[in-house]
Protein backbone atom coordinates (compact mmCIF):
# COMPACT_ATOMS: atom_id res chain seq x y z
CA UNK A 1 0.00 0.00 0.00
CA UNK A 2 1.55 3.24 -1.19
CA UNK A 3 0.04 7.17 -1.38
CA UNK A 4 -1.12 7.99 -4.75
CA UNK A 5 1.22 9.97 -6.16
CA UNK A 6 0.38 14.03 -6.82
CA UNK A 7 0.48 15.85 -10.08
CA UNK A 8 3.71 17.25 -11.19
CA UNK A 9 7.64 16.28 -11.43
CA UNK A 10 7.77 16.48 -7.85
CA UNK A 11 6.05 14.91 -5.09
CA UNK A 12 3.23 17.64 -4.77
CA UNK A 13 1.56 18.59 -1.90
CA UNK A 14 -0.20 15.73 0.36
CA UNK A 15 -3.78 16.76 0.88
CA UNK A 16 -3.96 17.19 4.88
CA UNK A 17 -0.26 18.19 4.89
CA UNK A 18 2.85 16.12 5.00
CA UNK A 19 4.26 12.82 3.78
CA UNK A 20 2.92 9.61 4.96
CA UNK A 21 4.51 8.07 7.93
CA UNK A 22 5.26 4.51 8.24
CA UNK A 23 2.37 4.49 10.91
CA UNK A 24 0.02 5.91 8.58
CA UNK A 25 1.14 3.29 6.21
CA UNK A 26 0.73 0.44 8.84
CA UNK A 27 -2.64 1.49 9.98
CA UNK A 28 -3.97 1.68 6.55
CA UNK A 29 -3.36 -1.50 5.79
CA UNK A 30 -3.93 -2.88 8.70
CA UNK A 31 -8.22 -1.22 8.38
CA UNK A 32 -8.10 -2.69 4.63
CA UNK A 33 -7.89 -6.56 6.21
CA UNK A 34 -10.32 -5.47 9.00
CA UNK A 35 -12.64 -4.44 5.93
CA UNK A 36 -11.51 -7.68 3.91
CA UNK A 37 -12.44 -10.04 7.03
CA UNK A 38 -15.24 -8.51 7.89
CA UNK A 39 -17.27 -8.35 4.86
CA UNK A 40 -15.78 -12.16 3.68
CA UNK A 41 -17.01 -13.33 7.10
CA UNK A 42 -13.52 -15.41 8.23
CA UNK A 43 -11.09 -14.49 10.04
CA UNK A 44 -7.44 -15.19 9.26
CA UNK A 45 -5.99 -17.24 12.27
CA UNK A 46 -2.39 -15.57 11.00
CA UNK A 47 -3.33 -12.12 11.14
CA UNK A 48 -1.24 -10.28 14.36
CA UNK A 49 -0.47 -7.00 15.66
CA UNK A 50 -3.34 -5.41 14.21
CA UNK A 51 -3.24 -1.90 16.15
CA UNK A 52 -6.82 -1.21 18.08
CA UNK A 53 -6.84 2.23 16.40
CA UNK A 54 -7.13 1.24 12.68
CA UNK A 55 -9.48 2.88 10.92
CA UNK A 56 -12.44 0.81 9.35
CA UNK A 57 -12.86 1.84 5.95
CA UNK A 58 -16.36 2.14 4.12
CA UNK A 59 -17.72 2.71 0.89
CA UNK A 60 -17.92 6.53 1.21
CA UNK A 61 -13.46 6.35 1.47
CA UNK A 62 -13.13 4.49 -1.86
CA UNK A 63 -12.52 6.77 -4.57
CA UNK A 64 -12.09 4.59 -7.70
CA UNK A 65 -11.61 0.56 -7.18
CA UNK A 66 -10.47 -1.94 -10.47
CA UNK A 67 -10.99 -5.66 -10.15
CA UNK A 68 -9.41 -7.85 -11.69
CA UNK A 69 -5.66 -9.79 -11.95
CA UNK A 70 -4.01 -6.68 -11.14
CA UNK A 71 -6.34 -4.64 -8.94
CA UNK A 72 -6.32 -1.24 -6.99
CA UNK A 73 -8.46 0.40 -4.52
CA UNK A 74 -7.92 4.40 -4.39
CA UNK A 75 -9.01 5.23 -0.57
CA UNK A 76 -9.36 8.49 1.11
CA UNK A 77 -7.83 8.22 4.44
CA UNK A 78 -7.15 11.40 6.99
CA UNK A 79 -7.69 13.12 3.59
CA UNK A 80 -4.58 11.38 1.88
CA UNK A 81 -5.01 9.10 -0.91
CA UNK A 82 -3.70 5.84 -0.54
CA UNK A 83 -3.70 3.08 -2.98
CA UNK A 84 -3.66 -0.64 -2.70
CA UNK A 85 -3.00 -3.50 -4.64
CA UNK A 86 -2.58 -7.13 -4.48
CA UNK A 87 1.28 -6.93 -2.84
CA UNK A 88 0.23 -4.38 0.19
CA UNK A 89 -2.69 -7.30 1.05
CA UNK A 90 0.37 -10.04 1.36
CA UNK A 91 -0.24 -10.50 -2.79
CA UNK A 92 -3.98 -11.72 -1.66
CA UNK A 93 -5.45 -10.91 -5.60
CA UNK A 94 -8.54 -12.67 -4.34
CA UNK A 95 -9.27 -10.79 -1.22
CA UNK A 96 -8.95 -7.77 -2.50
CA UNK A 97 -11.66 -8.72 -5.32
CA UNK A 98 -13.85 -9.48 -2.74
CA UNK A 99 -13.50 -6.78 -0.52
CA UNK A 100 -14.41 -4.77 -3.53
CA UNK A 101 -17.22 -6.84 -4.55
CA UNK A 102 -18.71 -6.72 -1.15
CA UNK A 103 -19.27 -3.00 -1.84
CA UNK A 104 -22.72 -1.04 -2.32
CA UNK A 105 -23.28 -0.94 -5.99
CA UNK A 106 -25.51 1.46 -5.61
CA UNK A 107 -22.96 3.95 -4.84
CA UNK A 108 -20.69 3.46 -8.04
CA UNK A 109 -20.55 3.87 -10.80
CA UNK A 110 -19.83 0.77 -12.94
CA UNK A 111 -18.23 -0.22 -16.19
CA UNK A 112 -17.12 -3.26 -17.64
CA UNK A 113 -13.14 -2.63 -19.38
CA UNK A 114 -13.94 -5.02 -22.41
CA UNK A 115 -10.17 -4.45 -23.05
CA UNK A 116 -8.73 -6.63 -20.57
CA UNK A 117 -10.60 -9.82 -19.60
CA UNK A 118 -12.37 -10.05 -16.03
CA UNK A 119 -11.74 -6.17 -15.38
CA UNK A 120 -14.29 -3.73 -14.06
CA UNK A 121 -13.95 -0.05 -13.03
CA UNK A 122 -15.83 1.35 -9.66
CA UNK A 123 -15.91 5.13 -9.29
CA UNK A 124 -17.47 6.78 -6.00
CA UNK A 125 -20.58 8.47 -7.42
CA UNK A 126 -20.37 11.35 -4.82
CA UNK A 127 -16.93 11.88 -5.45
CA UNK A 128 -16.44 11.32 -9.50
CA UNK A 129 -16.76 15.59 -9.68
CA UNK A 130 -13.78 15.62 -8.23
CA UNK A 131 -11.77 13.30 -10.96
CA UNK A 132 -10.67 14.54 -13.89
CA UNK A 133 -8.59 13.53 -17.10
CA UNK A 134 -5.08 15.03 -18.17
CA UNK A 135 -3.37 14.46 -20.75
CA UNK A 136 -1.11 11.89 -17.85
CA UNK A 137 -4.06 10.57 -16.96
CA UNK A 138 -7.28 10.56 -14.46
CA UNK A 139 -6.26 13.26 -11.21
CA UNK A 140 -7.84 13.04 -8.25
CA UNK A 141 -7.62 16.48 -6.39
CA UNK A 142 -3.71 16.85 -6.44
CA UNK A 143 -3.25 13.04 -7.28
CA UNK A 144 -2.79 11.85 -10.24
CA UNK A 145 -3.97 8.13 -10.44
CA UNK A 146 -1.38 5.20 -11.93
CA UNK A 147 -3.48 4.06 -14.37
CA UNK A 148 -2.33 2.64 -17.22
CA UNK A 149 -4.39 3.76 -20.52
CA UNK A 150 -6.91 1.41 -21.12
CA UNK A 151 -8.29 1.91 -17.36
CA UNK A 152 -7.97 5.23 -17.93
CA UNK A 153 -10.34 5.52 -21.03
CA UNK A 154 -12.51 3.75 -19.08
CA UNK A 155 -12.81 6.16 -16.71
CA UNK A 156 -13.26 8.63 -18.77
CA UNK A 157 -15.85 7.31 -20.67
CA UNK A 158 -17.79 7.07 -17.00
CA UNK A 159 -16.94 10.53 -15.88
CA UNK A 160 -18.65 11.79 -19.18
CA UNK A 161 -21.73 9.58 -18.47
CA UNK A 162 -22.00 11.61 -15.09
CA UNK A 163 -23.88 14.47 -14.63
CA UNK A 164 -21.73 17.16 -13.44
CA UNK A 165 -22.77 19.50 -10.73
CA UNK A 166 -22.92 23.22 -10.19
CA UNK A 167 -19.00 23.96 -8.26
CA UNK A 168 -16.82 27.13 -8.31
CA UNK A 169 -13.43 26.62 -10.33
CA UNK A 170 -10.72 25.33 -7.61
CA UNK A 171 -8.31 28.50 -7.38
CA UNK A 172 -10.51 30.97 -8.66
CA UNK A 173 -10.12 34.30 -7.47
CA UNK A 174 -12.62 35.44 -5.43
CA UNK A 175 -14.16 39.10 -6.36
CA UNK A 176 -13.39 42.07 -4.55
CA UNK A 177 -16.01 44.51 -2.98
CA UNK A 178 -16.27 47.41 -5.76
CA UNK A 179 -17.59 50.77 -5.44
CA UNK A 180 -17.97 52.43 -8.35
CA UNK A 181 -20.57 52.91 -11.40
CA UNK A 182 -19.15 50.94 -14.40
CA UNK A 183 -18.20 47.69 -11.81
CA UNK A 184 -21.92 47.89 -10.50
CA UNK A 185 -23.14 48.39 -13.99
CA UNK A 186 -20.74 45.60 -15.42
CA UNK A 187 -21.94 43.24 -12.15
CA UNK A 188 -25.48 44.09 -13.65
CA UNK A 189 -24.73 42.86 -16.76
CA UNK A 190 -23.58 39.67 -15.77
CA UNK A 191 -26.20 38.68 -13.58
CA UNK A 192 -28.02 38.90 -17.04
CA UNK A 193 -26.35 37.40 -18.70
CA UNK A 194 -26.06 34.45 -16.34
CA UNK A 195 -29.91 34.92 -15.56
CA UNK A 196 -30.11 34.42 -19.57
CA UNK A 197 -27.61 31.60 -19.60
CA UNK A 198 -30.19 29.61 -16.82
CA UNK A 199 -33.29 29.98 -19.15
CA UNK A 200 -31.55 29.31 -22.12
CA UNK A 201 -30.25 25.98 -20.56
CA UNK A 202 -33.88 25.54 -18.62
CA UNK A 203 -35.57 26.00 -22.27
CA UNK A 204 -33.26 23.19 -23.72
CA UNK A 205 -33.50 20.79 -20.54
CA UNK A 206 -37.21 21.36 -21.18
CA UNK A 207 -36.99 20.38 -24.55
CA UNK A 208 -35.23 17.36 -24.24
CA UNK A 209 -37.48 16.29 -21.32
CA UNK A 210 -40.50 16.66 -24.04
CA UNK A 211 -38.97 14.82 -26.37
CA UNK A 212 -38.22 11.86 -24.31
CA UNK A 213 -41.42 12.29 -22.95
CA UNK A 214 -42.96 11.94 -26.84
CA UNK A 215 -40.77 8.81 -27.11
CA UNK A 216 -41.49 6.74 -24.37
CA UNK A 217 -45.41 7.61 -25.48
CA UNK A 218 -44.54 6.21 -29.25
CA UNK A 219 -43.34 3.41 -27.64
CA UNK A 220 -46.35 2.71 -25.17
CA UNK A 221 -49.04 3.21 -28.15
CA UNK A 222 -47.12 0.73 -30.32
CA UNK A 223 -46.91 -2.17 -27.53
CA UNK A 224 -50.29 -1.86 -26.19
CA UNK A 225 -51.68 -3.00 -29.63
CA UNK A 226 -49.05 -5.95 -29.83
CA UNK A 227 -47.32 -8.15 -27.79
CA UNK A 228 -44.10 -6.37 -26.21
CA UNK A 229 -40.61 -7.66 -27.61
CA UNK A 230 -37.08 -7.41 -26.34
CA UNK A 231 -36.56 -4.48 -29.44
CA UNK A 232 -39.22 -2.40 -28.08
CA UNK A 233 -37.69 -3.12 -23.89
CA UNK A 234 -34.51 -1.95 -25.45
CA UNK A 235 -35.85 0.77 -27.40
CA UNK A 236 -37.40 2.09 -23.89
CA UNK A 237 -34.37 1.55 -21.78
CA UNK A 238 -32.06 3.50 -24.47
CA UNK A 239 -34.68 6.60 -23.87
CA UNK A 240 -34.81 6.24 -20.24
CA UNK A 241 -31.13 5.57 -19.48
CA UNK A 242 -31.84 2.74 -17.78
CA UNK A 243 -32.83 -0.61 -17.30
CA UNK A 244 -34.72 -2.41 -14.64
CA UNK A 245 -37.84 -4.94 -14.44
CA UNK A 246 -39.51 -2.44 -12.56
CA UNK A 247 -39.41 0.16 -15.86
CA UNK A 248 -41.16 -2.80 -17.80
CA UNK A 249 -43.67 -3.50 -15.06
CA UNK A 250 -44.54 0.47 -14.66
CA UNK A 251 -44.81 1.79 -17.94
CA UNK A 252 -45.39 -0.87 -20.12
CA UNK A 253 -47.61 -3.06 -17.67
CA UNK A 254 -46.51 -6.59 -18.01
CA UNK A 255 -46.43 -8.75 -15.10
CA UNK A 256 -43.10 -10.23 -13.52
CA UNK A 257 -42.62 -13.33 -15.47
CA UNK A 258 -43.38 -11.43 -18.50
CA UNK A 259 -40.17 -8.61 -17.57
CA UNK A 260 -38.32 -11.30 -16.31
CA UNK A 261 -38.25 -12.89 -19.63
CA UNK A 262 -37.99 -9.65 -21.78
CA UNK A 263 -34.60 -8.71 -19.40
CA UNK A 264 -32.87 -12.80 -19.93
CA UNK A 265 -33.54 -12.19 -23.93
CA UNK A 266 -31.90 -8.82 -23.67
CA UNK A 267 -29.05 -10.32 -21.91
CA UNK A 268 -28.84 -12.84 -24.21
CA UNK A 269 -28.91 -10.76 -27.04
CA UNK A 270 -26.07 -7.95 -25.24
CA UNK A 271 -28.54 -5.26 -24.50
CA UNK A 272 -28.03 -5.41 -21.03
CA UNK A 273 -25.62 -7.14 -18.57
CA UNK A 274 -26.13 -8.86 -14.92
CA UNK A 275 -28.51 -7.18 -12.25
CA UNK A 276 -26.63 -5.05 -10.30
CA UNK A 277 -27.13 -4.42 -6.62
CA UNK A 278 -29.89 -1.94 -7.34
CA UNK A 279 -32.00 -4.29 -9.31
CA UNK A 280 -30.90 -1.98 -12.29
CA UNK A 281 -29.13 -3.48 -15.43
CA UNK A 282 -25.91 -1.71 -17.28
CA UNK A 283 -27.77 -0.66 -20.95
CA UNK A 284 -24.15 -2.00 -22.67
CA UNK A 285 -24.89 -0.55 -26.41
CA UNK A 286 -26.08 3.00 -27.37
CA UNK A 287 -28.27 2.51 -30.20
CA UNK A 288 -30.48 -0.29 -31.40
CA UNK A 289 -29.49 -1.35 -34.09
CA UNK A 290 -26.49 -3.03 -32.05
CA UNK A 291 -28.33 -5.80 -30.17
CA UNK A 292 -27.45 -8.73 -31.13
CA UNK A 293 -30.42 -11.05 -32.95
CA UNK A 294 -29.86 -14.56 -34.76
CA UNK A 295 -31.53 -17.49 -35.22
CA UNK A 296 -28.66 -19.11 -35.73
CA UNK A 297 -28.44 -21.69 -32.99
CA UNK A 298 -24.36 -21.26 -32.77
CA UNK A 299 -24.44 -18.13 -32.61
CA UNK A 300 -27.20 -18.25 -29.78
CA UNK A 301 -24.94 -20.84 -28.27
CA UNK A 302 -21.85 -18.12 -28.53
CA UNK A 303 -24.04 -14.90 -26.90
CA UNK A 304 -25.39 -16.97 -24.25
CA UNK A 305 -22.19 -18.36 -22.99
CA UNK A 306 -20.86 -14.64 -23.36
CA UNK A 307 -23.31 -13.03 -21.26
CA UNK A 308 -23.59 -15.02 -18.96
CA UNK A 309 -21.66 -14.36 -14.95
CA UNK A 310 -18.03 -14.71 -14.71
CA UNK A 311 -16.55 -15.55 -11.66
CA UNK A 312 -12.81 -14.63 -11.29
CA UNK A 313 -10.37 -16.40 -8.99
CA UNK A 314 -6.64 -15.56 -8.30
CA UNK A 315 -6.94 -13.03 -11.41
CA UNK A 316 -8.11 -16.36 -13.69
CA UNK A 317 -11.83 -16.18 -14.76
CA UNK A 318 -14.60 -18.82 -14.35
CA UNK A 319 -16.43 -18.80 -17.61
CA UNK A 320 -19.58 -20.83 -18.88
CA UNK A 321 -19.27 -23.10 -21.88
CA UNK A 322 -21.84 -25.43 -21.51
CA UNK A 323 -24.89 -26.32 -23.11
CA UNK A 324 -27.77 -22.88 -23.37
CA UNK A 325 -30.36 -23.01 -20.84
CA UNK A 326 -33.76 -21.49 -20.86
CA UNK A 327 -32.72 -19.15 -17.89
CA UNK A 328 -29.63 -17.15 -17.92
CA UNK A 329 -30.11 -16.71 -14.03
CA UNK A 330 -29.46 -20.52 -13.79
CA UNK A 331 -26.22 -20.56 -15.36
CA UNK A 332 -25.43 -17.61 -13.67
CA UNK A 333 -25.88 -18.99 -10.20
CA UNK A 334 -24.06 -22.44 -11.53
CA UNK A 335 -21.17 -20.51 -12.12
CA UNK A 336 -21.25 -18.84 -8.53
CA UNK A 337 -21.77 -22.27 -7.01
CA UNK A 338 -18.36 -23.50 -9.19
CA UNK A 339 -16.60 -20.50 -7.98
CA UNK A 340 -17.58 -21.89 -4.44
CA UNK A 341 -16.03 -25.49 -4.72
CA UNK A 342 -12.87 -24.18 -6.87
CA UNK A 343 -12.48 -22.20 -3.25
CA UNK A 344 -12.86 -25.21 -1.20
CA UNK A 345 -11.09 -27.56 -3.42
CA UNK A 346 -7.87 -29.26 -2.30
CA UNK A 347 -7.59 -31.59 -5.71
CA UNK A 348 -4.46 -30.86 -7.16
CA UNK A 349 -5.57 -31.18 -10.60
CA UNK A 350 -8.24 -28.35 -10.15
CA UNK A 351 -5.99 -26.13 -7.86
CA UNK A 352 -3.43 -26.30 -11.12
CA UNK A 353 -5.75 -25.12 -13.20
CA UNK A 354 -5.79 -21.71 -11.27
CA UNK A 355 -1.97 -21.25 -11.33
CA UNK A 356 0.55 -20.08 -13.58
CA UNK A 357 -0.56 -18.11 -17.13
CA UNK A 358 -3.74 -18.93 -17.07
CA UNK A 359 -6.14 -16.19 -17.93
CA UNK A 360 -9.67 -17.93 -18.01
CA UNK A 361 -10.73 -21.70 -16.95
CA UNK A 362 -13.71 -23.14 -18.73
CA UNK A 363 -16.22 -25.04 -16.94
CA UNK A 364 -16.45 -28.06 -18.52
CA UNK A 365 -12.22 -27.90 -18.11
CA UNK A 366 -13.13 -28.10 -14.07
CA UNK A 367 -16.01 -30.39 -14.44
CA UNK A 368 -13.59 -32.95 -16.67
CA UNK A 369 -10.71 -32.15 -13.85
CA UNK A 370 -12.83 -32.86 -11.14
CA UNK A 371 -13.87 -36.34 -12.66
CA UNK A 372 -10.69 -37.34 -13.29
CA UNK A 373 -11.64 -39.91 -15.80
CA UNK A 374 -8.50 -42.58 -15.93
CA UNK A 375 -7.08 -41.28 -12.95
CA UNK A 376 -7.55 -41.87 -9.26
CA UNK A 377 -10.92 -40.90 -8.31
CA UNK A 378 -11.00 -38.15 -5.79
CA UNK A 379 -14.34 -39.09 -3.91
CA UNK A 380 -13.59 -36.65 -1.07
CA UNK A 381 -13.86 -33.70 -4.42
CA UNK A 382 -16.92 -35.45 -6.28
CA UNK A 383 -18.95 -35.30 -2.60
CA UNK A 384 -18.01 -31.71 -2.30
CA UNK A 385 -19.06 -30.71 -5.40
CA UNK A 386 -22.77 -32.77 -5.03
CA UNK A 387 -23.07 -30.81 -1.23
CA UNK A 388 -21.80 -27.17 -2.81
CA UNK A 389 -23.46 -27.31 -6.09
CA UNK A 390 -25.58 -30.03 -6.92
CA UNK A 391 -27.24 -29.84 -3.81
CA UNK A 392 -27.72 -25.29 -4.35
CA UNK A 393 -28.84 -26.72 -8.31
CA UNK A 394 -32.15 -28.97 -6.80
CA UNK A 395 -32.87 -26.36 -3.78
CA UNK A 396 -32.84 -23.19 -5.96
CA UNK A 397 -35.22 -25.59 -8.78
CA UNK A 398 -32.81 -25.35 -11.25
CA UNK A 399 -34.65 -28.50 -12.80
CA UNK A 400 -36.10 -27.52 -15.99
CA UNK A 401 -39.57 -29.47 -16.58
CA UNK A 402 -37.86 -29.88 -19.94
CA UNK A 403 -35.70 -32.98 -19.45
CA UNK A 404 -33.11 -31.57 -22.24
CA UNK A 405 -32.68 -28.22 -20.68
CA UNK A 406 -31.67 -26.48 -16.76
CA UNK A 407 -29.86 -28.67 -14.24
CA UNK A 408 -28.24 -31.31 -14.00
CA UNK A 409 -28.86 -31.96 -17.97
CA UNK A 410 -26.06 -29.21 -18.75
CA UNK A 411 -23.38 -31.18 -16.80
CA UNK A 412 -23.86 -34.26 -18.05
CA UNK A 413 -23.50 -33.52 -21.51
CA UNK A 414 -19.58 -32.58 -21.20
CA UNK A 415 -17.35 -35.62 -22.33
CA UNK A 416 -15.01 -37.78 -20.33
CA UNK A 417 -16.92 -37.48 -16.97
CA UNK A 418 -18.11 -40.47 -16.45
CA UNK A 419 -17.14 -40.52 -12.74
CA UNK A 420 -18.78 -37.38 -12.16
CA UNK A 421 -21.91 -38.83 -13.39
CA UNK A 422 -21.24 -42.12 -11.87
CA UNK A 423 -21.03 -40.12 -8.24
CA UNK A 424 -24.35 -37.92 -9.10
CA UNK A 425 -26.53 -41.08 -9.63
CA UNK A 426 -25.20 -42.32 -6.26
CA UNK A 427 -25.92 -38.84 -4.76
CA UNK A 428 -29.59 -38.88 -6.19
CA UNK A 429 -30.37 -42.23 -5.13
CA UNK A 430 -29.42 -41.32 -1.48
CA UNK A 431 -30.96 -37.66 -1.35
CA UNK A 432 -34.57 -38.89 -3.13
CA UNK A 433 -36.85 -38.12 -0.14
CA UNK A 434 -35.95 -34.50 0.12
CA UNK A 435 -35.45 -34.12 -3.62
CA UNK A 436 -38.93 -34.81 -3.84
CA UNK A 437 -39.93 -32.75 -1.47
CA UNK A 438 -38.45 -29.67 -3.34
CA UNK A 439 -39.12 -30.48 -7.06
CA UNK A 440 -42.24 -30.29 -8.66
CA UNK A 441 -44.04 -33.89 -10.32
CA UNK A 442 -43.00 -32.18 -13.56
CA UNK A 443 -39.71 -31.47 -12.35
CA UNK A 444 -38.97 -34.77 -11.05
CA UNK A 445 -40.44 -36.79 -14.53
CA UNK A 446 -38.01 -34.37 -15.86
CA UNK A 447 -35.19 -36.01 -13.54
CA UNK A 448 -35.71 -39.38 -14.40
CA UNK A 449 -35.32 -39.05 -17.92
CA UNK A 450 -32.74 -37.44 -17.43
CA UNK A 451 -30.94 -40.06 -15.77
CA UNK A 452 -32.24 -42.68 -17.96
CA UNK A 453 -31.30 -40.91 -20.82
CA UNK A 454 -27.61 -40.28 -19.13
CA UNK A 455 -24.87 -40.41 -21.41
CA UNK A 456 -21.86 -42.17 -20.66
CA UNK A 457 -18.53 -42.22 -22.80
CA UNK A 458 -17.84 -45.77 -20.72
CA UNK A 459 -21.36 -47.47 -20.29
CA UNK A 460 -20.39 -50.15 -17.85
CA UNK A 461 -22.35 -52.69 -16.90
CA UNK A 462 -22.28 -51.36 -13.33
CA UNK A 463 -22.97 -47.78 -14.39
CA UNK A 464 -26.11 -48.90 -16.48
CA UNK A 465 -27.41 -50.70 -13.16
CA UNK A 466 -27.17 -47.67 -11.10
CA UNK A 467 -28.50 -45.91 -13.80
CA UNK A 468 -31.58 -47.66 -14.20
CA UNK A 469 -32.03 -47.89 -10.20
CA UNK A 470 -32.00 -44.09 -10.17
CA UNK A 471 -34.68 -43.68 -12.92
CA UNK A 472 -36.72 -46.49 -11.75
CA UNK A 473 -36.73 -44.78 -8.12
CA UNK A 474 -37.14 -41.21 -9.18
CA UNK A 475 -40.30 -42.89 -11.43
CA UNK A 476 -41.87 -44.53 -8.66
CA UNK A 477 -41.77 -41.36 -6.53
CA UNK A 478 -43.67 -39.38 -9.45
CA UNK A 479 -45.97 -42.45 -9.46
CA UNK A 480 -46.86 -42.14 -6.03
CA UNK A 481 -47.01 -38.35 -6.14
CA UNK A 482 -49.71 -38.64 -9.30
CA UNK A 483 -51.89 -40.62 -7.62
CA UNK A 484 -51.39 -38.64 -4.49
CA UNK A 485 -52.78 -35.89 -6.91
CA UNK A 486 -55.47 -37.61 -8.29
CA UNK A 487 -56.54 -39.21 -5.37
CA UNK A 488 -56.70 -35.44 -3.52
CA UNK A 489 -58.28 -33.74 -6.34
CA UNK A 490 -61.10 -36.39 -7.02
CA UNK A 491 -61.66 -35.88 -2.73
CA UNK A 492 -61.87 -32.08 -3.92
CA UNK A 493 -64.54 -32.78 -6.38
CA UNK A 494 -66.78 -34.51 -4.11
CA UNK A 495 -66.37 -31.91 -1.15
CA UNK A 496 -67.57 -29.56 -3.86
CA UNK A 497 -70.46 -31.26 -4.78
Amino acid sequence: MTEASSKGMTAGPVIGGGAASSKDIVDGLDGLRLLIERRQNEVKTNEQNVAQSSPTLTEKDTILAITGKRPKVYVLEDDKLRVYNSESVNGATDKLNAAVNRLDFSKFLIRRNRAVAGQRMLVNKSMADELSIISGGVVYRDYLLKLNTSATEVVKMMLAQQPKKMKATHGEAVPSKVDNEDSARSGAMTQYDNKAEANTRSNSEAAALLDKVASIKKIVDRTAKSEVTPRDAMELFLVMGQASTKVLEDILDLNEEQADSIIDSLRRMGGIGERKADDAYPILISKIDKLVDSDDPRRSQVSFCAAVHREEISGVVIAYDLDEVSRIDWADEFVRCMADYVRASQNPRIRKLFTGDNKQVKLSRILKSLSGDNERVDFTGLNRFNEIVLTNALTKSMVSANPTDGFPWASYQVIATDNLKENTLRYLITNVEWTSAVLSIEQLESLARQIANMPFDEPTEQRRNLQRAASLRYASVVDAMQIESDIAGGQQKITLK
